[in-house]
């Protein structure tokens, strides 16, 4: 699918389906395609997959075979962005390398003891 040969891409398919292997497992790995590498360049492409997923544990094989093969499909033709793992990433590792993860005070939830922004004292001077 990385490639966009969707016609090798549903080859694959149809060796894994015959071949016995868990089209749930199948799914999960569309649904992951979907994300870390088409991304935000088809922000439909994460409802093809999970729809796809949603059919298999309803429909199940032989019929969820046309789902799969349609989220494969409209994979391989999508545009491809990593830019989603990449944020992901990058965020991560700015976490690891110690930047603050402190709440600022204009995004806390004032309704919680947690999220109360305490204001400074006053000293009589």
């Amino acid at each position: 699918m990385r490639a966009g040969d969707e016609t090798s891409a549903v080859f694959w398919l149809a060796r894994m389906i015959e071949a016995g292997d868990d089209p749930r497992f199948i799914a999960r790995r569309l649904i992951v395609f979907a994300s870390e590498d088409v991304g935000h360049a088809d922000p439909l492409a994460l409802s093809v997959a999970t729809g796809a997923a949603l059919a298999v544990e309803h429909v199940g094989l032989p019929e969820a075979r046309y789902n799969l093969t349609h989220a494969v499909m409209h994979l391989s033709r999508a545009p491809k962005s990593r830019a989603v793992v990449d944020a992901i990433t990058e965020a991560t590792e700015a976490l690891h390398n110690g930047a603050s993860s402190e709440v600022p005070p204009h995004l806390r939830d004032g309704t919680t003891p947690q999220g109360k922004v305490i204001p400074p004292r006053r000293y009589a001077q």
